[in-house]
């Protein structure tokens, strides 16, 4: 199923859509003794581009329902809103969140990711397309992120490691992708290794502020995605 969303300005002066937001009012609350059915677990990767949001049940039985980015939309930034203080609120994934990620960085948020608001001259539309769709499992999960050409990505041996340890990224799309980009060029060192398994694999060390970087490990030291 496809959601198209347009924005249209039918007035007689230019407008400005500083946030457009998609509450997401799915039942994750587990209570003892319910069916498995009854409430979802949400898993999240709000990255622009690279954005996929699928619900599971609680005993990670497929089938999954995954929702996908298409053409030139993205996923910029993410909150919950709620109707209450008592409230446990609704996960809202924003298109665009130049507004509410301006207001929260002033609040003190550490959010690094680029947000935008739209500007729309009289009689100026913009569209925008997401896919709602059923995958069987976390394989197929990852196979509809590729394939829908955004990037699925491993790490291992995680998304945390201590300063004299590397991590080894495996990345799958349909779209070529031949580089990545530090956020701190200065501590970052990153080698290309050969592709596997039809993944194209990185490794990476990050070194603590000021500590001079050594050479990367040799390319002989292939991860197993196996």
């Amino acid at each position: 199923m496809t959601w198209e969303i347009m924005l249209r300005n039918d007035g007689m002066a230019g407008v400005e859509v500083g946030d457009l937001y998609l509450p997401m009012p799915m039942n994750t609350e587990f209570l003892a003794g319910q069916p498995v059915s009854v409430a979802v677990l949400k898993h999240s990767f709000v990255s622009g581009h690279g954005s996929h949001i699928f619900w599971i049940r609680d005993n990670s039985t497929g089938p999954f329902l995954m929702l996908l980015p298409e053409a030139d939309t993205s996923l910029e930034y993410w909150n919950v809103h709620k109707d209450s203080a008592e409230a446990s609120g609704t996960w809202c994934a924003y298109i665009l969140g130049g507004a509410a990620a301006s207001e929260a960085v002033a609040g003190g948020t550490r959010w690094r990711q680029p947000t935008h608001s739209l500007s729309l001259s009289p009689a100026e539309e913009r569209r925008y397309r997401l896919r709602f769709q059923w995958v069987a499992d976390y394989e197929a999960a990852r196979r509809a992120v590729a394939d829908a050409g955004l990037m699925d990505v491993e790490v291992m041996p995680g998304m945390t490691v201590p300063n004299d340890l590397h991590v080894d990224i495996a990345l799958a799309s349909s779209i070529p992708g031949e580089r990545i980009e530090a956020e701190f060029t200065g501590d970052t060192v990153a080698q290309r290794l050969p592709d596997r398994a039809g993944r194209r694999l990185w490794r990476v060390r990050v070194f603590a502020i000021g500590r001079e970087p050594a050479d990367p490990a040799p390319a002989g030291g292939t991860p197993d995605l196996s």
